[in-house]
């Protein structure tokens, strides 16, 4: 992927971001363990109730995916590493049918859920959305921002990154769908933030 790609990607990825933190500006509350006001500049105010809803999908790797490889997805089964995985909620971040770390780095990446979003883009499937955004909420509690990972390198920069414009799609598509309470929004945005 060119460098120009990339940065577009960065920038796109950055409204969204910007987007579902305009979304919690109003979410306050007393408690101590819940997200504190953003402050953000006009222009980015701006720019975020600008966003498409859904936002465009601009991931690493956008895959396309036949009706046979979204129902297995449907299912709960996918690709990781090469290996045929089952993921529902509540997940055992830890899986490691390999142990190898490179299954641990691809699980934390979350390209995997690729095919549940090929599914919401494409022929509008709410209920694939649904089933990314309970794979993303799970994982937020499993690996809590302000709390221990079930793993060290869920933080890593890399994974994190990687990690990062599927989860901020999942947020602003959920949202689009009135798929998330207040606390699972807050949840979320901690997440990628």
């Amino acid at each position: 992927m060119s460098r120009k790609r990339l940065a577009i990607g960065g920038v796109l990825a950055l409204a969204v971001l910007a987007g579902a933190i305009a979304l919690l500006a109003g979410v306050g509350s007393s408690k101590s363990d819940e997200l504190e006001p953003v402050e953000l500049a006009d222009e980015d105010l701006q720019a975020l109730t600008a966003a498409a809803c859904p936002p465009r999908y601009e991931v690493l790797r956008a895959g396309e995916f036949t009706d046979a490889e979204v129902e297995t997805a449907r299912r709960g089964r996918f690709v990781i590493n090469g290996e045929t995985v089952e993921l529902e909620p509540e997940v055992d971040w830890t899986i490691n049918p390999q142990g190898a770390r490179a299954f641990s780095h691809t699980l934390f990446k979350f390209q995997w859920i690729d095919p549940l979003l090929y599914a919401y883009r494409t022929e509008g499937d709410t209920e694939a959305l649904e089933q990314a955004t309970a794979l993303a909420l799970d994982f937020a509690r499993a690996n809590p921002p302000n709390g221990e990972p079930i793993d060290p390198d869920v933080w890593d920069d890399k994974r994190t990154g990687d990690r990062a414009p599927y989860l901020a799609y999942v947020l602003r598509a959920a949202e689009c769908e009135g798929l998330l309470a207040a606390e699972e929004r807050a949840l979320l945005m901690r997440l990628i933030m």
